[in-house]
């Protein structure tokens, strides 16, 4: 019974300690709007997240105008030797709510506030959610901010998994929208860590917290699919070690996100550096390249001739591949891969579509349709972006050939199938209003 005791009491005064362990104030004070915050790690776990003050025992902090990014400079002091930590600077923000819209340029876009499900790479849906167009937005796990009112609500990121060194959010409530520049990380003796950037909602979603902290230390590493154990570490530092975050905080009034996301749009290049391309091999050696293993995939067979997108004898529509691999080959400009190009479009523009318009996802080499991936274990359906892959392209390749003054060589029945395809987005539309991820290739709704 003691040893019971023992351990239940070890267990919760454990799930205390770690419930503790967050990124929120842990006095929330309305009037404090940012906090400069020492960080200790057990491996990529934060163990422990302290306020800096004078009377600190680990760090100095100076915060010094930054000519660079237009903001703060955040100048961090070791005051003794310590390993496995790292610094932060979190802004604080009350009467939060979780209708508020946060971005991380190419990495979060409403807080992902979705669906999560477990799937394994291109196997669809599970059957249950199938032709249901009012299904929420699903996705497998990734980072996120929980959907779920009252469920812990952190997301971790580094800038190497963002195309902008931001954090941006929209305050639907008092129409303000926020973005917080940074750099992509620190110079750490010679090699560059990138900074994390974390947001974090209290229970109630009354508070957000967003942090950009320096070494970026993630609990979990994002990956495809999922998540694997975090790499991620802090840094042993002597004493006068400094680390830097620069920020630059921009607030701005706004009434809704299509102007939001514009407006940062504008902004972003005047907050980032301004790079040289590193010139690693000629763009000519590139383009001879990729010609030539495009044509290594001319594939002809008793049924046709065409271009593979795969290592495979079928097309495979869309998807960075199926009658999008064509167009390069078209810009050449030349008559033999002109007529390569028509060939592939007669064989796959007049094969592998249904009575909707829709095409389905692979026509095999013989001209008839490929079940593969989610199609596989669901016959019938087919991805909403090849269709759109594959209308963009050939309309894109019809403007080529008219730029070229070969508007004779686009064929009646190429136009016709490439009108189809449209006019059952537009069917699709007004009678589902949605196209969702799947099609039903024969009907044309929603699967």
């Amino acid at each position: 019974m003691n040893k019971r005791i023992l351990v239940t009491g070890f267990l919760s005064l454990f799930s205390l300690v770690a419930q503790a362990q967050n990124w929120l104030p842990q006095q929330p004070n309305p009037q404090t709007k940012i906090r400069v915050l020492g960080c200790k790690y057990d491996g990529a776990q934060l163990k422990e997240c302290t306020t800096i003050t004078p009377e600190s025992k680990d760090w100095t902090l100076q915060v010094m105008p930054d000519t660079k990014l237009g903001g703060e400079q955040y100048i961090f002091e070791a005051k003794r030797p310590m390993k496995d930590v790292g610094v932060a600077v979190a802004f604080d923000q009350y009467n939060w709510s979780s209708d508020n819209y946060v971005m991380i340029p190419a990495v979060v876009y409403n807080g992902n506030r979705q669906r999560i499900v477990n799937r394994e790479y291109a196997t669809g849906l599970d059957k249950s959610d199938f032709y249901r167009k009012d299904l929420a937005l699903t996705s497998n796990p990734i980072p996120q901010l929980s959907p779920e009112f009252g469920a812990k609500s952190r997301l971790e990121v580094n800038v190497s998994n963002t195309t902008t060194p931001a954090i941006t959010y929209f305050d639907r409530t008092q129409q303000m929208g926020t973005f917080l520049f940074t750099d992509q990380g620190i110079d750490w003796k010679g090699d560059i860590k990138d900074h994390a950037l974390i947001v974090e909602e209290s229970p109630d979603r009354s508070i957000a917290s967003f942090v950009i902290s320096a070494p970026g230390v993630r609990e979990l590493k994002p990956e495809f699919i999922g998540f694997s154990p975090s790499p991620d570490r802090g840094v042993s530092v002597n004493t006068g070690d400094k680390i830097v975050i620069r920020v630059a905080k921009k607030e701005f009034p706004i009434n809704n996100i299509p102007s939001f996301l514009s407006h940062f749009m504008s902004e972003r290049k005047k907050y980032t550096e301004q790079e040289t391309p590193r010139n690693l091999m000629p763009m000519s050696e590139v383009f001879d390249r990729m010609v030539r293993n495009i044509d290594e995939r001319y594939h002809k067979s008793s049924a046709g001739e065409y271009y593979c997108p795969e290592n495979a004898d079928w097309i495979s529509y869309g998807w960075i591949g199926g009658l999008m691999n064509t167009y390069p080959m078209l810009a050449l400009g030349d008559t033999e891969h002109l007529q390569r190009v028509k060939n592939t479009f007669d064989f796959g523009l007049m094969n592998g579509f249904g009575q909707s318009g829709y095409y389905y996802d692979v026509l095999g080499a013989d001209g008839k349709i490929l079940y593969r991936d989610g199609a596989k274990l669901n016959p019938g359906i087919g991805l909403t972006r090849k269709n759109a892959d594959i209308l963009y392209w050939m309309i894109k390749q019809f403007m080529l050939l008219k730029e070229q003054g070969k508007a004779n060589v686009i064929a009646p029945e190429w136009e016709k199938q490439v009108q189809n395809l449209a006019n059952a987005f537009v069917k699709t539309w007004k009678e589902e209003g949605t196209w969702g991820n799947y099609l039903d290739i024969e009907s044309g709704k929603i699967s």
